[in-house]
């Protein structure tokens, strides 16, 4: 290859200073970003440097520019005496996947080379799944087992074996040729979450395997479907450990659903057939991440007083339900405007400000998840800096509103001179009529 080929590798999140040095980047942590070059070409890689950059308005990047120099083949560089460094904002959502881009050039050869390497992180540990329902077979207040499930046969609360203290339910062992089952007295709404899993422990000893029949089954649309078999050839007997079992109920999220168990044992070979639940549960993968800006006004210092129209883009897996402009001026109290929707795209106006002021403001949005997640842009506002402009005083010469600025204008400036706060000589608002004031007016002759 008579070219030069710069790879990257070894790369090394290294928190030990910024953060906890777990070696990964959490919120509010910086951490340095080490990493290892080769010029694996044939040729000389001059000049060569890397650029790190990111989109991701949660993190932030320092000394993002290394030099590499010169690197002939096979020569590696490391950058552990200079590293570049990432920060994640303190108010990152945990489990966060932020990409940064390590844009790499150099010169040589007849092309040069130009290379790119995307580098993502997850920033904190993933967040905990969601907790739908629980049936721990534990009850206060006088209530018991049989106030929420529906029993036949023998089924019952029992204090051991359990898989969490003090209680699980129990099928008591006994035998019966027909079904007998425990099934929920209340249905569960999934509707809201097609990726919900059911999950449950138990633990069995059947006394002859063959002749023993034990199902999980789900009512929801059509009536009861099976979910768990026993099935003597694949599972072992006896389970003598609390084992888990785990179901997805994406399949049943169309309507509200119930829950059952139920066995049954041929009589006539068996005395025994004894089954044990514990901890059933209905979780889903929780959403922690606020909705998602792009292309946000920014408004800039001007001279004109508004309306100002502002909009901005806001997405989100599970919707966005309301986006608003939250504003001040000159450090008052805030005030919130909703905007309205048109697809992705939110609009609206900032009222009309006076000459003067100075004006901080950011986008605030919510999601529709069921535990509604807000984010704004940009991120911590208010307790960090919001975006911000100033409202400057107009600076007219056409001091007698005649529409020509003039020896007229001119003769009503000098008439003015000296100190002069408020009055309309006073062109650049500084509480003086002076010659920065006669060279606006030249400025704008005619």
């Amino acid at each position: 290859m008579n070219e030069p080929w710069i790879t990257i590798s070894d790369i090394d999140i290294d928190d030990s200073e910024g953060g906890d040095g777990d070696g990964q980047l959490e919120q509010g942590e910086t951490a340095k970003l080490i990493f290892t070059a080769k010029n694996v070409g044939g040729v000389d890689a001059t000049d060569a440097q890397i650029v790190l950059s990111t989109d991701d308005y949660f993190i932030g990047t320092d000394n993002e520019i290394i030099i590499l120099g010169n690197l002939v083949p096979d020569q590696e560089f490391t950058n552990i005496d200079d590293p570049m460094f990432v920060s994640a904002h303190n108010d990152t959502p945990t489990g966060h996947s932020s990409l940064l881009s390590l844009d790499i050039t150099s010169g040589g050869g007849t092309e040069g080379y130009s290379g790119n390497k995307t580098l993502s992180l997850q920033i904190g540990p993933p967040p905990p799944a969601l907790e739908l329902w629980k049936e721990d077979f534990e009850y206060d207040n006088g209530e018991s087992m049989y106030d929420h499930w529906s029993v036949q046969g023998d089924w019952g609360p029992v204090n051991g074996p359990y898989h969490s203290a003090t209680h699980a339910a129990y099928n008591g062992g006994s035998v019966f040729s027909g079904w007998k089952s425990m099934s929920m007295s209340e249905t569960i709404d999934v509707s809201q979450y097609p990726e919900a899993t059911l999950v449950w422990w138990q633990r069995y000893d059947w006394e002859e395997p063959v002749f023993s029949e034990a199902q999980a089954l789900i009512q929801g649309y059509g009536g009861w479907n099976e979910i768990w078999t026993y099935n003597f050839v694949e599972y072992p007997n006896p389970l003598t450990t609390y084992s888990q079992v785990s179901v997805p109920l994406g399949a049943y999220s169309s309507s509200p659903i119930k829950l059952k168990y139920a066995y049954r044992v041929e009589t006539f070979f068996c005395d025994y057939g004894k089954w044990w639940i514990d901890d059933i549960g209905i979780t889903t993968p929780n959403d922690v991440e606020p909705p998602w800006f792009t292309d946000m006004t920014i408004l800039e210092t001007t001279e004109d007083t508004g309306p100002f129209q502002i909009s901005t883009t806001a997405t989100d897996q599970h919707d966005v339900t309301n986006v608003s402009a939250v504003w001040r001026a000159n450090g008052g109290a805030w005030t919130t405007t909703n905007l309205t929707q048109n697809g992705a795209t939110w609009s609206g106006y900032l009222p009309e400000f006076e000459g003067g002021d100075n004006v901080e403001y950011y986008f605030e949005a919510t999601d529709g998840w069921a535990i509604a997640n807000t984010g704004t842009y940009q991120v911590g506002a208010p307790n960090d800096p919001a975006l911000s402009f100033d409202v400057l005083y107009a600076q007219n010469a056409d001091l007698n509103g005649d529409g020509v600025v003039n020896v007229e204008d001119l003769l009503q400036l000098v008439a003015a001179w000296g100190s002069c706060d408020g009055c309309v000589e006073d062109i650049n608002h500084d509480g003086i009529v002076g010659v920065s004031d006669i060279l606006i007016a030249i400025e704008q002759w005619g």
